[in-house]
């Protein structure tokens, strides 16, 4: 079987996140030797995103902890991108306020802690803003790097991340992704599959977000669910989304995909 691995790219959308591009790749091209490291196709894959965005300097990049790395700061920086990553607490941080690993290093609920100006990484040493906060339901604080200027700022955009995983969910219980399981030769049709799926995925986003929007969401379903379920129950009842209720809301969604970019 041709196990793939995917790399991903998503922009906020009305409570959940959009997929705009992503890469697939083998971990066994790596071991074979054809790809140098994951890191390496990570880094060409965001070349590549930041070259679509019409204006990547007004982009604000977001990253979990498994990409806090000096070379990708070090990219970023070279894209023109302004960024926001997840660090973890085992690095080494140097700024006034603290010298050391983070580990351990913790803040009261609801407080935030700037440190602009402190240097990741005991060897490298590279210089950029950490901000600090823990809102009132984590267990965790959370360290973020960052080349924005303000604590607030880097918190607030952070925030968003978590509408990525609203999309995860929907393609694991709703599309089924995680379970598909198809014999192909040329790795080029898992990605048209893909890409149809995503198509697939605006489409239901789209009409779901109009539901909810016209106040038609208790006729589909009592419950709080997301907008991908609550669009596949509408589109079982031609009564209540027609085709041309369809086609309006497709509509109206492609024009107001600047929802959140603010």
């Amino acid at each position: 079987m041709l196990r793939q691995s995917a790399a991903a790219a998503s922009i906020p959308f009305r409570g959940r996140a959009l997929p705009i591009a992503f890469r697939l790749f083998r971990h066994a091209d790596i071991q074979e030797g054809r790809e140098k490291s994951q890191n390496k196709i990570e880094e060409r894959f965001l070349r590549q995103v930041v070259g679509m965005l019409p204006e990547p300097e007004r982009a604000v990049l977001l990253f979990d902890r498994g990409y806090a790395r000096v070379a990708l700061f070090r990219l970023l920086e070279e894209l023109g991108v302004r960024y926001v990553v997840r660090i973890k607490t085992n690095v080494w941080i140097s700024h006034r306020s603290h010298r050391g690993c983070l580990r351990g290093y913790t803040v009261d609920k609801g407080v935030q802690l700037w440190w602009p100006g402190a240097r990741y990484h005991q060897t490298a040493r590279y210089p950029l803003n950490i901000a600090i906060t823990r809102n009132a339901t984590a267990e965790e604080p959370w360290y973020l790097a960052t080349n924005l200027s303000r604590a607030e700022t880097a918190v607030h955009w952070y925030e968003r991340r978590f509408r990525c995983e609203e999309l995860f969910r929907d393609l694991k219980d709703q599309l089924h992704l995680e379970t598909i399981r198809i014999a192909v030769q040329r790795p080029e049709r898992v990605e048209k599959l893909l890409l149809g799926m995503m198509v697939l995925y605006y489409a239901l986003t789209f009409l779901g977000a109009e539901l909810q929007k016209s106040g038609q969401r208790k006729k589909v379903c009592k419950d709080r669910v997301s907008l991908v379920f609550l669009a596949i129950r509408a589109l079982l009842m031609p009564w209540l989304l027609t085709h041309e209720r369809q086609v309006q809301a497709l509509f109206h969604s492609r024009w107001s995909l600047s929802y959140e970019t603010g």
